[in-house]
């Protein structure tokens, strides 16, 4: 029988191939785009594609079956009744049906792979929530699982809750417990489930408390205010590495130590066993941290930073030759460097850690930058990440994000000897270095708007309001003059060198700042006497008080050469210090017992005497207005301690203190920390304190509020084969 090619073409049986061939292409474009978005199961769209080809038989054999015969001259002139175009039974139709459908089927299970992108629902790294991520060929997921440390305090400087060390071996860790100006080394066992021991205690928090295992895992290396130390793992007495202050960021190998020189930020290297430490990076202008040995020891990875306190935001990663001392950067916008031995170099960037392929024979990076871990604690001031691996890809960290010095939210507080705080009226924001003006009417103190930008502000007490003084984003510190017409505060960290130093502005905000002296290095005015004597420190140089004379219009001398108190260079940068209200006493603390305490000199002549006012710990001495109290602080404890002026010399003025035993008047959880000290301070005519507390530090609290304060590191087993598969070499 002759085919009727026209004929087909009008049938029912042509226009549904047609229809539905359209049709079912469409729908499996969809179902290839949509169901990984939505992250769908893959027998979700084998069964939708399924059913596409199950149905494509029967549409036509229903086209087919209800196909009326066309009309034509030869037909019409028939006058056939015939309903349909075939004359089969019901049976025979079925048949034919379930046949054509079987077939078909069994065709759409052979072609379905090759339909279906089936990569794309087993990966869900590629839903449209992750386009801008590097796509990888495979993933590998390791185990996960918390380690709980409990409660490890707030570090006061640099604003991270613990740093942590992993051992080379993956079998130790050691982290930091701090409290108020002091803290703990604890050294965890993870292969038995012993106690954790104190390995060592340290003292201040500035330059205090940052940890590494030396290369060969039998020391922990850690920072005691300033100077490094190492103990062994086993325990026993600490051993003093270098005595000359530096900051932090050292590394030990077998043979040698590595860390950033105080003040100038040189990178150093000093053998272990002691001897004359020699500078092999000293580009003026930069300061390196965090060195890391590369194998074979011959290189090293460091952090470079044009800014060395928001080393975040101006380090980059720099490879130096420990033989010509070549620098090589490495890496743009990048700190705290790590070498894995997959052959990747790890580090920081924002709150996460990134990952890099590096072939350490060619010493060149052989892939693409790719960010491994998100949300990890990170301080932003000095650039280091909570996080450690170790040697066979054993990692932990801990979650959070970017921290700082100054980088909670406080509230101020008012209490008085009760000890019940009770917020003042203003936004709870980032308070520090409070001053309280000598008629007691206001408080000046600095608002950080984020990690290194600050200014001036003065606080109304009575009608909580308020008020601005600076405007350029680089003022901390201030002090109030004795006369309560001007604030004395430092410029640090401005873009324009010259404008650092001690500056002055009207408390009232009539008059524009001036700078009373220009010094390229962070200044610290502590306190003022009736005379107009300012008392202040320096972050580089010997611990103690510099004494400036000033006289109306501008800086009569400034004595840079010889201290008026000079403390040992192994006694806290965070010493606090104030005048007596009568000028004849300067109260500071300090840690050269081991601890710090509050004392007391004759002022100016700090030589004629001294006496030690605190008993089991102090810091930020205050003096009552009437010369009978000095109040200080210590682990959330507000003390008072009576004293009296004894046998006055040949001009009137006494010549020693007598003190009684100090008592507790309050006890309120205020903060700390060099970034925010003076953080109290003291009215008389109200008999009231006002201090920083931060937002976190309740008094008290619901079961769920304090198991949230606890600290619970993430730690990851055979990390190495996650990292990997997250940043591959490039083969090209």
């Amino acid at each position: 029988m002759k085919f009727q090619w026209e004929t087909f073409k009008q049938s029912n049986v042509a226009r549904i191939f047609i229809a539905y061939a359209v049709v079912a292409f469409g729908l499996m474009q969809v179902f290839d785009y949509l169901l990984p978005i939505i992250e769908a199961p893959l027998w979700v769209a084998q069964t939708l594609t399924l059913l596409l080809f199950l149905g494509f038989p029967i549409s036509l054999l229903v086209g087919w079956v209800t196909q009326r015969p066309m009309v034509t001259k030869e037909t019409a002139s028939i006058g056939s009744d015939t309903q349909y175009a075939h004359g089969l039974s019901r049976q025979k139709l079925l048949l034919i049906g379930l046949g054509s459908s079987a077939i078909f089927g069994f065709l759409g299970l052979i072609l379905m792979p090759y339909l279906l992108d089936q990569a794309a629902f087993n990966n869900p790294e590629n839903s449209s929530a992750n386009v801008n991520v590097v796509e990888q060929a495979s993933m590998t997921r390791s185990v996960r699982f918390e380690m709980n440390l409990g409660f490890t305090g707030l570090h006061p400087f640099w604003g991270f809750r613990t740093h942590i060390a992993l051992s080379p071996d993956g079998t130790k860790l050691a982290y930091i417990d701090q409290e108020a100006d002091e803290g703990s080394l604890y050294i965890r066992d993870l292969l038995n489930l012993d106690s954790d021991r104190v390995l060592a205690t340290y003292a201040g928090s500035g330059g205090s408390g940052f940890l590494s295992f030396s290369s060969d895992g039998e020391w922990v290396i850690y920072l005691d205010n300033n100077i490094q130390k190492r103990v062994r793992v086993e325990g026993g007495a600490a051993q003093e590495i270098i005595g000359s202050s530096h900051n932090a960021g050292g590394f030990a190998s077998e043979q040698a130590l590595f860390f950033t020189a105080r003040g100038s930020g040189n990178l150093m290297r000093v053998s272990v066993g002691g001897g004359e430490a020699e500078s092999i990076a000293n580009t003026p202008g930069v300061s390196y941290f965090w060195p890391a040995l590369l194998p074979g020891g011959t290189h090293l990875l460091v952090t470079a930073a044009t800014n060395p306190r928001s080393v975040a935001t101006t380090g980059r990663v720099v490879l130096i030759d420990l033989n010509s001392l070549e620098e090589t950067v490495l890496i743009e916008s990048a700190f705290n460097p790590k070498y894995a031995n997959t052959g990747h170099i790890t580090f920081s960037r924002d709150a996460s850690v990134w990952a890099v392929p590096f072939d350490v024979s060619k010493l060149e990076i052989t892939g693409d930058q790719v960010p491994i871990i998100l949300d990890v604690e990170t301080d932003q001031r000095r650039g280091t990440a909570v996080y450690s691996f170790s040697e066979d890809g054993r990692l932990v960290y801990l979650r959070g994000g970017a921290v700082g010095s100054n980088s909670g939210t406080y509230s101020l507080v008012k209490f008085g000897r009760s000890g019940v705080p009770v917020e003042a009226d203003l936004q709870s924001q980032q308070y520090g270095h409070l001053s309280l003006s000598p008629n007691e009417r206001q408080m000046a103190l600095t608002v950080y708007d984020s990690v290194d930008t600050s200014d001036i502000w003065i606080w109304d007490l009575n009608r909580d309001i308020l008020g601005r003084r600076t405007f350029e984003g680089d003022a901390s510190r201030s002090i109030w003059g004795p006369d309560g017409q001007n604030l004395i505060y430092t410029v640090s960290d401005s873009d324009l060198a010259d404008r650092n130093g001690l500056w002055t502005v009207s408390a009232n905000g009539s008059s524009q700042p001036s700078q009373l002296f220009p010094i390229n290095e962070l200044t610290w005015p502590r306190s003022i006497s009736l005379d107009n004597k300012l008392l202040f420190s320096l972050h580089s140089g010997a611990v103690g008080a510099y004494m400036l004379d000033l006289e109306e219009g501008g800086v009569a001398s400034l004595e840079r050469d010889a201290l008026l108190l000079d403390l040992a260079p192994n006694i806290a940068t965070n010493v606090q210090m104030n005048i007596s209200p009568n000028g004849n006493w300067v109260a500071y603390n300090s840690n050269e017992t081991g601890r710090p305490e509050v004392y007391v000199r004759p002022f100016p002549n700090v030589e004629n005497g001294k006496w030690q006012a605190s008993i089991g710990g102090g810091i930020g001495p205050l003096w009552s207005r009437d010369g009978t109290e000095i109040f200080y602080w210590w682990r959330g404890e507000q003390f008072s301690v009576s004293y009296s002026e004894e046998t006055p010399d040949l001009d009137g003025r006494p010549s020693f203190l007598e003190f009684e035993r100090p008592v507790t008047v309050a006890q309120v959880p205020i903060i700390g920390g060099t970034g925010i000290f003076p953080s109290w301070a003291y009215s008389s005519d109200r008999d009231e304190f006002i201090a920083v507390m931060d937002n976190g530090a309740q008094l008290g609290g619901t079961v769920e509020e304090i198991l949230a304060e606890q600290v619970s590191l993430i730690a990851i087993e055979d990390w190495f084969s996650e990292l990997s598969s997250m940043a591959p070499e490039n083969l090209e």
